[in-house]
């Protein structure tokens, strides 16, 4: 018997879980996004294979992203492959600038929320 779409599509959200991606401060500089120092309000989902998006949804990683972001509904920018982007509803200035970012060619543009519910665009 061959593969079924259920199981393939098991089988990777089950890598995903089981390998979610680093979550590291970054700013956004003249436009650019680049790793920061320290605690900067925005924080990048970032292993760079283009499934950051979809490990959103994975609850390893949003323990990962709660331990480092906190808790709350964060605003999320899907704009580039190889990472995403995320902030804290709470925190006004930096989700500002996350909807002042474009996107490239292959990423997805708008806002989205994460909540414990899922993502839905903004």
């Amino acid at each position: 018997t061959g593969l079924t779409v259920e199981a393939v599509a098991g089988a990777a959200w089950r890598n995903l879980e089981a390998y979610p991606a680093p979550v590291r401060p970054v700013v956004v500089d003249r436009g650019q996004v680049r790793l920061a120092e320290a605690f900067s309000g925005l924080w990048a989902v970032v292993e760079g294979d283009g499934h950051d998006g979809a490990r959103l949804l994975t609850a390893e990683q949003r323990r990962r992203l709660m331990a480092q972001v906190g808790e709350g509904p964060l605003r999320v920018n899907l704009g580039w492959r190889e990472f995403a982007l995320v902030c804290r509803e709470a925190d006004a200035a930096e989700c500002q600038a996350l909807a002042r970012l474009g996107h490239a060619p292959d990423g997805i543009p708008g806002l989205f929320r994460l909540t414990a519910d899922g993502l839905s665009r903004v």
